[in-house]
């Protein structure tokens, strides 16, 4: 699927800006620090194939979120909400 130049831009900003930090970030993350819509980068990962690439979130069994690269840490409950969509 062809994108306009304006999705064209928005993925090198998010592809430069998860590349400089080992793409150890979720895609909520990455929308945030870039002022970007967490469903334009959703969106753009999936056309480029960059899904596997972000980090995300489990719950494991003592209710701390770990990611596959950052140590667990505590969230808020919306916070959770947030990130899981």
């Amino acid at each position: 699927m062809k994108m306009s130049p304006k999705s064209e831009a928005a993925a090198y900003l998010i592809w430069s800006h998860c590349r400089k930090i080992g793409w150890d970030i979720t895609t909520t993350d990455c929308a945030r620090e870039l002022n970007l819509k967490r469903g334009t980068v959703q969106r753009i990962a999936q056309l480029k194939g960059w899904n596997n690439r972000f980090r995300t979130l489990v719950l494991d069994s003592q209710g701390l979120f770990r990611g596959p690269v950052r140590e667990p840490s505590r969230m808020s409950a919306e916070q959770a909400q947030e990130e899981l969509g």
